[in-house]
């Protein structure tokens, strides 16, 4: 049986170091210039942030499954759901008809279900 190959993903660059700095710390000297922080990684134009400039992790609490939402000025726990294809189709439609985001038809629409279903 053949053996599957592992998936690649891109990697970020690693720190640049700079030469004379690294040859003085192989040889235990110390740096004759006061040290300057590393430059960032440089990030190539065709990979895109993976943060959304409207979404943040509250300062307060530690977990990131917590989030504020600056556009709807609310608090969420982010989820993980998964849907069956025919149902999902029909959310992303109903949700680019209605310009709504995901989140809010689903909330919608499980704050109907519970009440209906007698749970608060």
């Amino acid at each position: 049986m053949a053996r599957k190959k592992p998936p690649l993903s891109l990697r970020r660059p690693g720190d640049v170091v700079d030469p004379q700095r690294a040859e003085h710390f192989v040889r235990g000297l110390t740096p004759a210039a006061p040290v300057e922080a590393p430059a960032p990684a440089v990030v190539p134009p065709d990979v895109e942030a993976s943060r959304r400039p409207d979404v943040q992790a509250p300062a307060v609490s530690g977990s990131k499954a917590l989030v504020y939402r600056k556009r709807t000025d609310d608090h969420r726990r982010r989820m993980t759901i998964y849907l069956p294809e025919d149902l999902s189709r029909r959310l992303r439609l109903y949700a680019a008809q209605h310009d709504q985001d995901y989140s809010v038809v689903l909330a919608e629409a499980l704050d109907a279900l519970l009440a209906r279903k007698g749970v608060r």
